[in-house]
């Protein structure tokens, strides 16, 4: 997805958002750092390639521009979410109206059946009132009707389902006690005093249930747990009173949590892959090492680029259709090119292996740029990227000269000429574009959470603030 293309989809949705909204919450755009550029888009479209799965674990199947929709909404209330833990709720508000606009290209059924659609407006909500803007008081109202219908669908009407499926002192319940919160001051500001104090009165009792123990989570922190994951542990056992229930929920979290980022890193390995792809200008592009491996196990390299097309470039695919599909394989028409070695000994003058830069040819019938391109896709780091980078600049500084190492021939033995400029601008731009974005990538993902219960941890010290003043201001 890298490039110099136009303007994005993505990028006037957030100008129009920006333009919409600031002047409502009164946000300062100067103090607002969220830089949109292609490298950002183009992170968070690596995030739009994972697959999704219910609660049981079962993949949800989407229209491929819903799927991608409904992914990029999730992964900007994440960010969203860091955003408030930081209590920037200008930021986050952004972010969840960016978000609001991907829900909305999905299909309304299913966002509509998907709790993370009723917690999204309830942190609009959320920001609303910590940024003092009631001026949005009739869409607040609006957003807390969905949520609350979507809470008695999820949780029943007196939670009781929640209590059945996760016991009485579920962490759920300090969600609840935010939407009571909200519904209570939306009400008050529209001057329905009496359903503002009752809902007020509910919330307030449920925050004494989820008040914890001060001196049960400073047992826990002096032993060296976090004070988020204690406290959470806290309001899930009895009541905040039970220590050793509370250790155990501790590290059955974190063995949770740690099968939870190995499945995420092998998500983000296939992941890769299937950018690495999607990058190619041509569909049936190979990983030259993808073939050089097939090869090393046995098999011709014709037929291993033939496999690695029709399957994606995933190998072990590859090697099933190489057992089973042989002959199916084979009968498809080949051309054998014959390697120029020119052209060769010019891509090791670039710093590429041997055999990845042969394949490369070959596929490329003999095309320097497109064998280059294939050569870069291929590349699976940010450190291989930045030594090439390094490499290819020594080169363009001393005209395009390979003084790294030992000098290599062509087949007439004499040593190559200077590399053309085209060529190394070329691996550099494809270079620093890729390097770019892996820098966007961890920028956007560098301050989420991978655990799934991150948006119960409520410290709830805002919401008693809230509370306490309204309540004050009802008894006046």
């Amino acid at each position: 997805m890298a490039g110099s293309c136009g303007r994005s989809p993505t990028t006037g949705a957030l100008e129009i958002l920006s333009q919409k909204y600031c002047s409502i919450v009164g946000i300062d755009m100067s103090r607002c750092t969220f830089i949109w550029t292609e490298h950002q888009e183009n992170a968070l479209r690596r995030i739009a390639t994972f697959k999704m799965e219910d609660q049981d674990g079962s993949q949800v199947f989407l229209p491929p521009s819903e799927h991608k929709a409904l992914l990029m909404g999730l992964g900007f209330c994440e960010k969203a979410r860091a955003a408030m833990h930081r209590e920037n709720f200008e930021e986050a508000l952004l972010l969840l109206l960016e978000a609001d606009e991907y829900f909305s290209d999905c299909d309304s059924k299913f966002v509509e059946s998907a709790d993370n659609f009723a917690l999204l407006n309830l942190d609009i909500v959320w920001c609303y009132l910590c940024l003092k803007n009631v001026t949005q008081i009739p869409d607040a109202e609006r957003r807390l009707v969905h949520c609350s219908h979507r809470f008695r669908i999820s949780y029943g009407d007196n939670l009781e389902r929640l209590f059945s499926l996760r016991g009485r002192n579920c962490p759920e319940r300090a969600l609840i006690l935010r939407l009571q919160l909200l519904q209570g001051v939306v009400l008050f500001h529209q001057n329905r005093r009496d359903e503002a104090f009752e809902r007020l009165e509910s919330a307030h009792s449920l925050l004494r249930a989820l008040k914890i123990n001060a001196n049960q989570l400073a047992l826990l922190t002096d032993m060296g747990y976090e004070p988020s994951e204690a406290r959470m542990a806290l309001r899930s056992c009895n009541e905040g009173n039970d220590i050793e229930h509370a250790i155990q929920f501790i590290h059955e979290r974190r063995q949770q949590l740690k099968s939870a980022r190995n499945k995420y890193k092998a998500s983000e390995q296939a992941m890769e892959r299937h950018l690495r792809r999607n990058n190619s200008k041509d569909w049936t592009w190979v990983n030259p090492r993808s073939v050089c491996s097939l090869h090393d196990m046995g098999y011709e390299k014709d037929l291993a680029v033939l496999a690695l097309q029709r399957s994606n470039n995933d190998i072990p695919f590859a090697v099933e259709l190489l057992q089973s599909e042989a002959k199916e394989i084979a009968a498809f028409p080949n051309t054998p090119v014959t390697i120029d070695p020119t052209k060769l000994a010019q891509l090791l003058q670039l710093g590429f292996c041997e055999n990845d830069s042969r394949v490369a040819l070959e596929n490329a019938s003999n095309e320097m740029e497109e064998a280059i391109e294939s050569l870069m896709c291929a590349i699976e780091s940010e450190e291989e990227l930045k030594a090439i980078v390094e490499h290819v600049e020594r080169m363009a500084a001393t005209g395009g000269q390979n003084l790294d190492g030992p000098s290599t021939s062509d087949a007439s033995g004499q040593a190559p000429t200077a590399l053309p400029a085209h060529f190394l601008e070329a691996v550099l731009n494809h270079a620093r574009s890729e390097i770019e974005t892996y820098k966007a990538y961890d920028r956007f993902n560098s301050d989420l959470s991978l655990s799934d219960m991150e948006y119960l941890d409520l410290p709830l010290i805002q919401e008693e603030k809230v509370l306490t003043e309204y309540i004050n201001m009802l008894q006046q």
